[in-house]
């Protein structure tokens, strides 16, 4: 296993392509019928001609090209439509003499016959000391996989086989394959909570053009006498691929076990979001082959022509001496491909991913070593100069100011934490510009994005951004020339390697006579003295600085910035935003008491960096437990009670709530309490704003939960998850919030407090105050610009 690994650790550092070898791996679809209607795949429209019997498979197997082959996938069309198919096995064990690994993937749709069919399988399988992998094809709970599947019933037909297979003692490992498609992409965080209750893994696949499956990018194709259209239901809009995307990536944070698979989950994310080339590895390209239910030679399944008849022609001299099409493939195909296969990836990935093994096996992680001292310093020490790089390069794009830029429309350019924004960094952009649009109806707006994908997806959600323009960071600051205000619009001034962007973009205003605008920003949370710097040197570069809150003015002082006529204190721009849309909504509270959520997963890391990871994550395990007590203690004592988790972040880069809500609450007794509409689709603001003002009382810890449900009047008890470092604790003093330390969650006192809550009227919304300081700045420094506008 040594050697074989350093083999492929040279490898993978060679150019493409690499050295053709022997196939290890091997895709047999043992036969081209199948009797499910499935959306992404048109076998079941091809009628039944030939295919490879027993003497035949056994002369393809024996040829020598196959000496290598350790793992084969049995698949079709249907493959347990073969009552030889426990035959073919015996035959593969029998001439190919390094084979262990069988993996057979069914569809399940006639759970006697699949059965049958696993039970000899597993006999011949468990008779050469094999290993036999079962994947059943579920691509949906209930209704959605019966539809993705085209059968009625084939949902209760699969699960009936996959409860014999997890009870079979011949089976070695049960999967679960989802193949998403527009069908269903919306259903994939249902099925993962099924898979997951089950213990059972589930794997994702994209479904894409595949020729074997007669799916090619073809507007219509002939099958015998029969003509078919294919409708591409693979083709995602960008809302369903970004989707995907951020639920690929809860995948690999929360449930993925092994690294090939999360490296294929993150090169489909880039391809998904960027267009980006493929970067996962397939063996397909210098170590893997396909035979066809006929008998036909082929490299990959998806792009490969067929190289020859493997029944009557030699198998090794068609694999190797048709190497030039498989170098094509390879050059003109492979960067597309989003197929599932996986195989060698690149050399550095690898040798990371090797190093990370070997210290598992003395039961390290690669955080125990960079907490070495040298090794911890010099980390500190290259984080610094990377950070410094990056401000410099953001520096770097300065352009004079334009002398093309209009004297009649300001542009200005809003910055932050966009491109990661949470619900509430959404309402603060749409209280910004509401203030902005107050002062300046015809302004010209710009939003640096550190993530242009996350802010396309904000816009096309609000339609009062639909005028904004989006930018990157480097295009920000190469368009400072054309600006007439900079804002940093809301959300916590924190230690993060952002930073060093955001701090770049004021010095630019600064340098070139741009005014500029704190706009309710928090300070903090602090970390290392270079990020905390910047906070400053940020600070300092403002215009004029408005707060969020007394605690983030005398934070900025405490940093040495010195306060002056130009500094304000005023409410979350979010509260504006609120205020704004809550009276268009025209809901009303619903008639069974609802008690929403505002929680988050503890980001411990960030907030107790000064305690151990076994303190910290003692803190969090008690305090889950707490919470999971005293919502059942809540519901025991009012049985109608819905629990509705609201998911104040829905992308991976703030912690995306759906995988927090559905890991704490969906296995505890109040499941059944639980009403989950906002824990799948990412939802416009506007919506989840009517879930606040529908409910009867919150329970929240994030500090924009709080603002929207504190601003809508709703009833509320806090969770300060800071550890007292200001927001949560703050936000809640001011309006008469009852407000718990994450450290001192006790189940029985957070019972009474929500019972307490939910007994209340809804009390009065506060008054706001950030539109008319924000507005009066605006006013004061363009006050002619505003006249003329």
């Amino acid at each position: 296993m040594a050697v074989r690994r350093i083999v492929d650790i040279v490898e993978s550092f060679q150019k493409k392509p690499w050295k053709l070898r022997k196939p290890q791996v091997v895709q047999f679809p043992v036969n081209d019928i199948c009797d499910a209607k499935c959306q992404m795949c048109n076998i079941w429209q091809q009628h039944f001609d030939t295919q490879v019997n027993l003497a035949e498979v056994e002369k393809i197997f024996s040829n020598p090209l196959f000496s290598e082959v350790r793992g084969i996938g049995l698949n079709g069309g249907e493959p347990t439509l073969r009552p030889d198919l426990p035959d073919i096995a015996d035959i593969l064990y029998q001439k190919l003499p390094k084979l262990r690994h069988i993996s057979l993937i069914t569809n399940g749709t006639k759970a006697d016959r699949v059965a049958e069919r696993i039970d000899h399988l597993a006999a011949v399988v468990k008779k050469h000391a094999g290993y036999l992998d079962v994947m059943v094809s579920l691509d949906g709970v209930g209704e959605v996989h019966d539809r993705v599947r085209g059968r009625p019933g084939n949902f209760s037909n699969a699960i009936k086989v996959l409860e014999h297979v997890c009870q079979h003692e011949g089976v070695d490992s049960t999967r679960i394959g989802c193949t998403v498609i527009r069908e269903n992409v919306y259903g994939i965080h249902d099925l993962y909570d099924f898979a997951r209750e089950r213990d059972i893994y589930i794997k994702y696949r994209l479904g894409v053009p595949h020729q074997r499956l007669y799916t090619a990018p073809a507007e219509s194709r002939q099958i015998g006498k029969r003509t078919w259209i294919f409708t591409r239901p693979y083709d995602l809009d960008f809302k369903a691929r970004v989707h995907f995307s951020e639920f690929l990536w809860g995948l690999i944070k929360h449930y993925e076990p092994s690294w090939q698979q999360r490296y294929f989950y993150q090169s489909l994310i880039g391809q998904l979001i960027e267009n980006a080339p493929r970067t996962a590895g397939c063996d397909w390209q210098h170590r893997g082959v396909t035979v066809s239910a006929r008998g036909e030679l082929l490299y990959c399944a998806v792009q490969s022509p067929v190289l020859g008849d493997a029944r009557v022609e030699d198998a090794e001299k068609l694999y190797f001496e048709n190497k030039p099409k498989l170098e094509e493939i390879i050059k003109n195909n492979c960067a597309q491909c989003a197929h599932d296969y996986v195989g060698l990836p690149a050399g550095n990935v690898l040798l990371r991913e090797t190093f990370n093994e070997v210290l598992g096996k003395f039961g390290l992680e690669a955080a125990d070593i960079k907490r070495l001292p040298g090794l911890k310093t010099w980390l500190k020490r290259r984080a610094r100069q990377r950070f410094l790089k990056r401000e410099k390069s953001v520096l770097s794009n300065v352009v004079y100011r334009s002398e093309s830029s209009s004297k009649n429309t300001l542009t200005i350019l809003v910055c932050g934490w966009y491109g990661t924004e949470t619900l509430g960094d959404k309402a603060i952009l749409g209280g910004v510009m509401a203030s902005i649009r107050s002062v300046f109806p015809d302004s010209k707006l710009l939003l640096a994005s550190l993530n242009s994908y996350i802010s396309r997806s904000t816009c096309e959600q609000m339609p009062e951004l639909a005028p904004v323009e989006i930018v990157d960071v480097q295009q920000a600051a190469k368009r400072m020339g054309e600006v007439a205000l900079l804002v940093f619009g809301g959300g916590p001034l924190m230690a993060i390697d952002e930073m060093a962007d955001m701090d770049a973009l004021f010095s630019i205003a600064k340098g070139l006579g741009v005014p500029s605008v704190i706009a309710g920003c928090g300070v903090g949370p602090l970390g290392d003295a270079y990020k905390n710097a910047a906070i400053k040197h940020l600070l300092q570069s403002a215009s004029y600085r408005i707060y969020r809150d007394d605690s983030s003015s005398k934070a900025a002082q405490a940093l040495g910035v010195i306060s002056s006529g130009r500094d304000f204190v005023a409410e979350d721009p979010a509260f504006e935003w609120v205020k704004i849309n809550a009276d268009k909504c025209h809901v009303t509270r619903t008639n069974r008491p609802t008690l929403l959520l505002g929680l988050r997963d503890w980001p411990y890391r960030e907030y107790a960096a000064h305690l151990s990871q076994p303190e910290a994550l003692d803190i969090k395990h008690r305090f889950e437990a707490a919470v999971i007590s005293a919502l059942e203690l809540v519901v025991e004592r009012e049985p109608s009670l819905v629990i509705l988790p609201l998911p104040m972040c829905t992308n991976h880069f703030g912690d995306d709530d759906r995988f927090f809500y559905r890991k704490l609450l969906t296995s505890t007794p109040i499941k059944k309490a639980l009403d989950r509409r906002f824990l799948a689709e990412e939802l416009a603001p506007i919506k989840y704003l009517e879930a606040f003002l529908e409910a009867h009382v919150a329970l929240t810890m994030r500090f924009h939960a709080s603002v929207f449900s504190i601003a809508c009047g709703l009833p509320t008890v806090a969770l300060d998850y800071t550890l007292g470092q200001g927001k949560v604790a703050s936000v809640a003093q001011r309006f008469n919030v009852p407000c718990l330390d994450l450290r001192d969650v006790d189940a029985n006192r957070l019972a009474d407090l929500l019972h307490r809550q939910m007994s209340q009227s809804v009390v009065d919304r506060p008054a706001l105050e950030f539109s008319s300081v924000f507005s009066a700045i605006l006013a004061k420094e363009f006050g002619r610009q505003a006249v003329s506008s």
